[in-house]
């Protein structure tokens, strides 16, 4: 979480922003991860209040699998097939929630880590 400001008048608009109350809904989504009004800006020349690394994301849960299978064709040659998934059962990823309190998206998750995703692949070792 920044304030996206030099609020704390450092040279850096990397501060962290001030917390008051309850800053996560009572039912979260990706539409709000985090309560905006919440969080404020610190007064000029001094620092924010929330520690760091004070809130979880959504989290990541994958499934990748991989099947690989060599069929011999004489002594010195052989074909190899490989089949390889990722996030196989195809579950929603999301990202963190956007961090910057000057953000107009600020407390919401914008983006999506990788669907679903198949290979296949067909090797000749000689």
């Amino acid at each position: 979480m920044t304030t996206g400001a030099d609020n704390a008048l450092s040279g850096q608009s990397n501060e962290r922003p001030n917390v008051a109350g309850n800053p996560i809904p009572a039912a979260q989504s990706i539409n709000q991860w985090l309560l905006p009004a919440a969080f404020g800006s610190p007064l000029a020349g001094s620092y924010g209040n929330l520690g760091i690394n004070a809130f979880k994301g959504p989290g990541y849960l994958g499934f990748d699998v991989a099947v690989v299978r060599s069929f011999p064709i004489r002594e010195r040659q052989k074909l190899e097939f490989r089949a390889e998934g990722f996030n196989v059962v195809n579950r929603l990823n999301a990202n963190n929630p956007t961090a910057s309190l000057s953000s107009p998206t600020f407390g919401r998750v914008i983006s999506e880590m990788d669907p679903r995703i198949l290979q296949l692949a067909l090797k000749f070792l000689f």
